[in-house]
């Protein structure tokens, strides 16, 4: 199906209408891709076994490889992101999930965020915990709903033609509930601070 979609939209030439065709084609399969790309990794969450030793995760080079890969090749990190990390620290913890829940947080945070604002990402340690922090601005009439914002399937209506189908950060909560990670977030009026807490389990 994205084969035949990328064909049309070549050989579609000055044909609008086939062109505006093979655009909807293709967000509906982008559309279709996450819905699919989500619910498996929540079964995977659902069954998956933690191993009783943590896994020791760079954070700083989990974090840059993530967003490399969730950005276009041309796009310049510090012009979407502005991030705070001591390059001496790490995550003691599965290997697996939390890459599932920094991957749901940023990818989340470059979808809804508002044009032209920095993401902030900030990584730092207390005695107990290792403090992932995400913070994007978004749109006065885009704020979302706190008492919903976890729930499976809940998306703004300002963001109803944006791919996703609602199931990111349903998947973030699951996943730091099993890494026995905890989860919060700030809302405040014009932006929302996304807050992973990884307890320090040094092997």
């Amino acid at each position: 199906m994205k084969f035949a979609a990328y064909s049309l939209k070549n050989f579609s030439g000055t044909d609008n209408e086939n062109a505006l065709r093979s655009k909807r084609i293709s967000s509906s399969l982008q559309r279709m891709d996450q819905l699919i790309s989500h619910v498996a990794n929540s079964n995977k969450v659902d069954r998956y076994e933690i191993d009783t030793k943590p896994d020791v995760i760079h954070a700083m080079s989990l974090v840059m490889q993530i967003i490399e890969d969730q950005i276009d090749p041309d796009c310049i990190i510090e012009n979407k992101f502005n991030i705070e990390i001591d390059s001496s620290l790490n995550f003691y913890s599965n290997l697996h999930l939390i890459t599932l829940i920094i991957e749901n947080l940023i990818s989340n945070a470059l979808k809804y965020a508002s044009p032209h604002t920095l993401i902030r990402i900030n990584i730092c340690e207390n005695e107990t915990h290792s403090i992932f922090s995400i913070t994007n601005y978004f749109l006065i009439q885009a704020r979302p709903d706190p008492e919903k914002l976890f729930q499976r399937y809940y998306r703004h209506d300002s963001f109803q033609p944006v791919p996703g189908m609602g199931i990111g950060l349903t998947l973030v909560k699951d996943a730091a509930e099993k890494s026995a990670s905890d989860i919060n977030f700030q809302l405040e009026d014009d932006h929302i601070i996304f807050i992973l807490s990884i307890p320090i389990c040094k092997p």
